[in-house]
């Protein structure tokens, strides 16, 4: 009797270790797309900074890292999004005053105006071109 209550014991601990497998093994939350790009203001690349894509409908927001020749990568959901560039220097170090890089109505998504798509089986690439406030009032 305690030989066969044994053979159970291992098949269920068999079963329940392939379901726990099998499980854990699946895709976790929303399939993303790469998109890549370069930030630039006015006409120059951005040396630092951060992306954000914020989905217009549901999903999670994706950030990528602004490099130091302007060139940023995201992992993004399908979809429509709004796009908020943020970029500040700690000229002094972080204890000083910081310095914008990217004007301050970039920082926001309901102020920027920059927005994508990104779409299943597109090259998704978004350049996006700041002006600086300087600039844009001579236009």
């Amino acid at each position: 009797m305690s030989l066969l209550k044994n053979h159970r014991l291992q098949s269920l601990m068999g079963v329940l270790f392939a379901v726990v497998f099998v499980v854990g093994c699946g895709e976790s939350g929303p399939k993303t797309f790469v998109v890549e790009g370069t930030v630039t203001i006015d006409g120059k690349p951005l040396p630092a900074g951060t992306v954000m894509f914020i989905p217009e409908g549901t999903g999670p927001y994706a950030t990528g890292k602004v490099g130091k020749d302007g060139k940023y990568r995201a992992e993004v959901v399908e979809g429509r999004h709004q796009i908020a560039v943020s970029s500040v220097d700690y000229p002094e170090g972080p204890e000083g005053p910081v310095v914008q890089l990217a004007p301050s109505m970039y920082s926001s998504e309901q102020t920027s105006g920059l927005s994508a798509e990104v779409k299943a089986g597109n090259d998704n690439k978004v350049d996006l071109a700041l002006v600086s406030p300087k600039k844009a009032g001579k236009r």
